[in-house]
């Protein structure tokens, strides 16, 4: 993902839960970094933090690690 600031908001949730970085969203039926969401201007959805998987395709992060956040409309 860019240095770019994409939200306010959104830096302040993902700085304050590190442990999700680096992430993807889930958008629609397919996943999205934040950098796409930012550049598509995407901003009226709900965004899922894509849970960590390991080698084997198995689940490692609970549910209790998945963040809804709420991006602003610009």
């Amino acid at each position: 993902m860019s240095t770019k600031l994409v939200d306010t908001a959104e830096a302040y949730i993902l700085s304050a839960y590190p442990v999700l970085q680096p992430s993807a969203v889930s958008y629609r039926d397919g996943w999205l970094t934040l950098q796409q969401a930012y550049e598509e201007g995407t901003y009226t959805n709900r965004y899922f933090l894509m849970p960590d998987i390991d080698e084997d395709g198995i689940q490692t992060s609970s549910e209790k690690d998945i963040l809804t956040v709420i991006l602003p409309k610009r």
